[in-house]
């Protein structure tokens, strides 16, 4: 049999009709993702014999589970108000998915009856199939580069096997973003407009493997969505004071907006409270690096990704 490379990688990734229920997965649920990387993990239920003589202890394994983590481009569909490409992946990340006709797509983040995925992953001709699969994920916007998301999935293990992917694997419904710079990046924190070089967000989401005598589910147990910008200082303390915002435990609107035009344009907006700025250089200029917590009003509505 002759090697594989390493970079033989397919994912796909679809919602399931009932936890742990596998839908059709074909060409059409592949994804585009990048840098994948996959772990199947289990907890050792070690015997510990009593014997005359050294040596390991048999064991068991139990907790089965497998742990998927890959890059992906943060960018809608090419027809506005389309659900996104990457729908399966965000409602599997604890979002709700609205979707408004030639408006708007838009996923904010649920605390009930999250949806799951069954995700297979084609690595070298082995197949990995998590089942009842739930994650997180962390955007990274950044000058000068693409935005971009981490996802880490946490689903029921199947064995590998061998096999390789469907034929017809067709990304084309996966735009390329536009780069985040100048003229297409904006970021706002409350009225003020920010000359930011990063934002991030952490979804902060805990999605563990819950076992019971009836049932084994990979469930959300909670969120704690939390990010840091940095800034280069423009302005006097007099004009926008970041230090004063965090001292009066104000809570701000940080709006991210990458504008590539109709079907690419990303917003992401938090509801923020602000950490103490620390101070930091960008390629030698001052500037501020701000760390915030997303805090929610209503109720799961914290932070919002709205495609345009």
């Amino acid at each position: 049999m002759p090697f594989r490379s390493a970079k033989d990688r397919v994912v796909l990734v679809a919602v399931e009709p009932t936890y742990a229920s596998p839908p059709t997965m074909n060409a059409a649920t592949a994804v585009l993702a990048m840098n994948a990387t996959i772990r199947t993990a289990a907890d050792q239920l070690a015997r510990e014999i009593d014997r005359p003589h050294f040596g390991g202890d048999p064991f068991v394994l139990v907790g089965k589970r497998a742990e998927l983590e890959f890059e992906c481009d943060v960018i809608g569909s090419a027809t506005v108000g389309n659900a996104a490409p990457l729908s399966a992946v965000y409602r599997g990340c604890g979002h709700a998915e609205v979707l408004t006709p030639s408006t708007s797509a838009q996923y904010s983040p649920v605390s009930q009856n999250q949806a799951s995925v069954t995700i297979d992953f084609y690595w070298a001709g082995v197949r990995f199939r998590l089942l009842g699969a739930r994650g997180s994920m962390a955007f990274e916007t950044q000058i000068k580069q693409y935005a971009k998301a981490r996802c880490r999935f946490v689903g029921l293990l199947t064995i590998p096997s061998d096999q390789n992917p469907p034929t017809g694997i067709d990304l084309s419904a996966f735009q390329t973003p536009p780069p985040v710079e100048e003229p297409t990046w904006t970021l706002t924190i409350g009225t003020y407009a920010a000359h930011a070089t990063s934002f991030s967000l952490d979804q902060g989401g805990e999605t563990p493997l819950i076992e019971t005598s009836e049932t084994r589910q990979v469930i959300w147990t909670d969120r704690k969505p939390s990010g840091s910008l940095v800034v280069v200082k423009n302005d006097a303390l007099s004009t926008w004071n970041p230090w004063q915002l965090a001292d009066q435990h104000s809570v701000v609107t940080i709006t991210s907006t990458i504008n590539g035009g109709a079907g690419k344009t990303t917003t992401i907006t938090c509801r923020a409270q602000l950490g103490y700025p620390e101070p930091t250089d960008v390629e030698g200029v001052a500037a501020l690096q701000i760390p915030f917590t997303c805090v929610p009003d209503l109720g799961d509505d914290e932070y919002s990704i709205t495609f345009t």
